[in-house]
């Protein structure tokens, strides 16, 4: 993500959600239970209309799965999962 150097905080907080939660859901169940979805409305009173995070979080879940089966590898894989909504609150997203 580019601008308004936001990505900076998001770090922390994503890494504070992984300690917080690591004694009852992984990382992706964590973020795919408490992430955005089709229907929502933003606290600017947009709805979204289309949104396919969960979908994602699971597809790279899967991935990470298949990529780590049956090896020792000192690769890690990580995931994080933020939402900026920005511009003017008098339009819906598509």
């Amino acid at each position: 993500m580019r601008g308004f150097e936001i990505q900076k905080c998001y770090l922390p907080q994503e890494s504070l959600i992984d300690v917080a939660a690591s004694e009852l859901l992984s990382p992706f169940d964590i973020r795919r239970k408490n992430c955005s979805r089709q229907g929502d409305i933003t606290t600017h009173g947009w709805i979204l209309n289309s949104f396919g995070l969960s979908e994602c979080i699971n597809i790279y879940r899967q991935r990470v799965s298949t990529q780590q089966e049956g090896k020792n590898s000192t690769r890690g894989f990580g995931v994080a999962c933020q939402v900026h909504v920005s511009g003017s609150p008098c339009q819906n997203l598509v």
